[in-house]
């Protein structure tokens, strides 16, 4: 009798795992789905509730964003089972800085009664990400580039000689600067000391080509395993490298410098993780804020006396704050009173180089907004540019091709990593983060610096190879006389 029981709970067992063959996660995920989907109604119909005449975009940006960073979220981690995820891959570090840089920046404005236009946020951002997965070659991104050689693929005498005649341009530049203008970081005015820079535009450009250059070049040899250079020699030109763009109180001249660094360590010595690079990011953000704090208080006497909590929301919320606002002023401007700009604020940096004052896209979107106040321009992140060029179609076309081309540069340097593609393609990455606040290209170093690189890399490559081949003496022909 026993043991007829026992066949019979076996056959009942065996019974319900043929009709039920769902696991427990496969059956709770439909309900998982169905709940997050009435709650983003809920938050829409809410958001159509209260929020009134600017209730249709808020709507219409909340539907796309948050099943887009769940689908991002999603395809980020299935990726990272299968191989190791590269944190600068043009489908992490951007699209990671693009949501919190106008996340944030979009929670600076719930108690205002004119934000920004959040739809075309969310809109930049998927034609981004169309741009990189309509582009990307199959294995290329999402992993980790393979290491390069063990040293710099430069004639060391050559790499020798473009050292020394970028530390006289870098000295001598620097000396001739602080002789007219005085250090401006050593100085309370330090935003009008900055103005004074301004008339002398072509020694700060020889002075950042010089030691932005030098401080990547003696990084790559002082990363290798076998260096030109001796490390003392490497790290004294680096440290005052350093100091000289730090002296003129700008944040500028040393954060692109260190964030691409900062890539060209991650490619060219040790993989960064992310955890690791969210604890960098954020303490570079606070210390930059801090610093915009300090810089506010030295010139504003009704800021000497402010408590610490104005800290972080005078400098890093106000940061974010305004670069929205801009371009919500610059979207309320064009084209009802100036017409679109026909591609000048975004390709305008080329004619940098002719002599005379060609406007940037931030001087530009200053004057039109009749902004008179003491310091640069007025920017409006990387969006207003495309806006100001050809309104909604511009931010479209042009985030795509920028994911395009993103997604190909990442290929082609994670094909071959040599110094040249690892430095270029560290130069395009820093320039994508830092273009959230600003526009991918100002000004014309930014175009000018990587070409440069490739000039001088052919220079000294080509030199270390003859080099080889005389070394090698002249091959004997087998060929009878």
């Amino acid at each position: 009798m026993g043991g007829g029981r026992r066949v019979f709970w076996e056959l009942v067992r065996r019974e319900t795992k043929v009709t039920n063959p769902l696991t427990p996660t496969q059956v709770k995920r439909p309900f998982v789905l169905l709940a997050g989907a009435s709650a983003l109604l809920l938050v829409a119909l809410l958001e159509a509730l209260f929020l009134g005449e600017y209730a249709t975009e808020v709507v219409a940006a909340t539907l796309l964003v948050f099943p887009a960073v769940w689908l991002l979220v999603r395809v980020s981690l299935r990726m990272k089972r299968r191989v190791k995820l590269d944190v600068f891959s043009p489908l992490v570090a951007f699209p990671l800085a693009y949501v919190l840089w106008f996340g944030l920046g979009s929670l600076t404005f719930l108690w205002e009664s004119n934000p920004p236009r959040y739809l075309y946020f969310v809109l930049g951002l998927l034609a981004y990400l169309v741009g990189v997965l309509a582009t990307r070659r199959k294995g290329a991104a999402l992993q980790e580039a393979r290491r390069p050689s063990e040293r710099i693929p430069w004639s060391a005498s050559h790499f020798r000689f473009a050292v020394f005649v970028f530390f006289v341009f870098m000295t001598g530049s620097y000396l001739l600067l602080v002789a007219q203008t005085g250090i401006p970081a050593f100085h309370a005015d330090v935003v009008l000391r900055r103005e004074a820079l301004q008339p002398h535009h072509y020694l700060v450009a020889v002075l950042l080509s010089s030691a932005m250059t030098l401080m990547l070049f003696l990084a790559a040899d002082l990363w290798s395993l076998k260096r030109v250079l001796a490390p003392l020699q490497s790290g004294g030109i680096l440290g005052l490298a350093a100091f000289m763009l730090g002296s003129f109180g700008n944040r500028g001249f040393l954060a692109v410098p260190a964030l691409t660094l900062l890539i060209l360590w991650h490619y060219w010595r040790r993989p960064i993780r992310m955890g690791t690079l969210a604890i960098i990011a954020l303490a570079a953000f606070m210390a930059s804020a801090g610093y915009g704090y300090q810089r506010v208080r030295a010139i504003r006497s009704d800021w000497r006396e402010s408590a610490w909590s104005q800290w972080l929301y005078s400098s890093a919320a106000f940061t974010l704050h305004t670069s929205l606002s801009n371009f919500r002023d610059v979207v309320q401007a064009i084209p009802s009173e100036v017409p679109y700009q026909r591609g000048y604020l975004t390709f305008g940096a080329l004619l940098q180089i002719l002599p005379g004052h060609h406007e940037s896209s931030d001087e530009f979107f200053k004057r039109i907004l009749a902004n008179d106040f003491v310091g640069g321009g007025q920017p409006g992140s990387l969006l207003a540019p495309f806006y100001g060029d050809f309104g909604l179609g511009g931010i479209l076309m042009g985030m795509f091709f920028f994911g395009a081309f993103s997604a190909r540069a990442y290929a082609w340097t994670a094909k071959s990593p040599t110094l040249l593609r690892v430095l270029l393609y560290s130069w395009l990455a820093q320039t994508a983060l830092f273009s959230l606040y600003g526009a991918l290209a100002t000004y014309f170093i930014t175009l000018w610096l990587p070409f440069m690189w490739w000039v001088l890399h052919c220079w000294m490559r080509t030199a270390r190879q003859v080099a080889e081949r005389g070394s090698q003496g002249p091959v004997r022909s087998l060929r009878p006389a």
